[in-house]
């Protein structure tokens, strides 16, 4: 499976704003990061790895696959 950036990143994006309300630097905290490597991860510059995906999921009550299949 090919993994797009660009998508990964607008899901995390998504998971931030809409469904937790959060702004980058508490996202950042919640997952023990920093508010610029958010914003990387959301601009699809980078993948997240597996234990951040985890995470983020977790946060947003969702799973690693729906956060990186292609849609």
């Amino acid at each position: 499976m090919k993994i797009n950036k660009k998508n990964v990143g607008r899901k995390i994006k998504k998971i931030r704003v809409i469904d937790l309300d959060m702004n980058q630097k508490r996202f950042a905290k919640k997952l023990g990061i920093t508010q610029p490597m958010v914003s990387k991860y959301e601009n699809g510059e980078i993948i997240p790895p597996a234990e951040i995906l985890l995470k983020v999921a977790k946060l947003g009550k969702t799973t690693i696959e729906r956060i990186l299949e292609g849609r």
